[in-house]
């Protein structure tokens, strides 16, 4: 169904090889996966491909895509602004079109809040 369409993943889940920090400086280049989460893995067999982590607050913990880590991500449209929720990372990376597709999940607002 994809063919060959790049996709992210926001670092809050498992893709194989890469490492999930959760926004996190104690897990940067440190947690290494050894599976790909099951969204990832639907993705990639349906023939999207992968082509890296999207940030995220410290453990999606916040309504402001900041972390140590990597810093803020920044709206691609006003760079003077964040795109908000955990999620905001693959929203700017969707918006300011360097791939169409990102994961993302909405517990208290993640998807919303960029939106």
């Amino acid at each position: 169904l994809l063919c060959g369409v790049p996709f992210a993943v926001k670092d809050m889940e498992d893709a194989q090889g890469l490492s999930t920090s959760y926004g996190s400086t104690v897990f940067k280049d440190k947690n290494i996966a050894e599976n790909d989460s099951p969204q990832v893995a639907r993705l990639k067999r349906a023939g999207g491909i992968l082509i890296g982590k999207t940030n995220t607050p410290i453990f999606g913990s916040t309504a402001l895509c900041h972390n140590r880590a990597f810093g803020t991500t920044r709206n691609p449209w006003d760079l003077s602004r964040t795109p908000g929720g955990s999620s905001g990372g693959s929203a700017a990376a969707v918006a300011a079109r360097l791939l169409p597709i990102a994961t993302a999940a909405d517990g208290g607002g993640s998807i919303r809040i960029p939106a």
